[in-house]
């Protein structure tokens, strides 16, 4: 394993990477880990949503699609990104 050391990094803006001035870099590494684990379960929910629009299983009773085995299938326009990722686990 090799880690790099990059002195000069003005203008580099380490908010995206670093979640707080005090974390750690172990805090730091955690959290875009869970971030990025959070994107691809977002991009799944996504796809299956999109599977669902398009196919049209609505289900009136519930109101809302289904994915093919029965599931709801969640618009993820209606899913707070930061608080999905405090939430799923990784």
């Amino acid at each position: 394993m090799a880690l790099a050391v990059i002195q000069d990094d003005e203008g580099f803006n380490w908010n995206k990477h670093i979640p707080n001035e005090g974390s750690t870099l172990v805090e730091a590494v955690t959290f875009n880990r869970d971030r990025g684990i959070t994107r691809i379960k977002m991009n799944k929910i996504e796809e299956i949503w999109m599977e669902a629009r398009d196919a049209k299983r609505w289900d009136a009773k519930r109101q809302c699609l289904l994915d093919p085995e029965g599931n709801i299938a969640t618009d993820p326009k209606t899913i707070d990104f930061k608080a999905f990722v405090k939430t799923t686990p990784c």
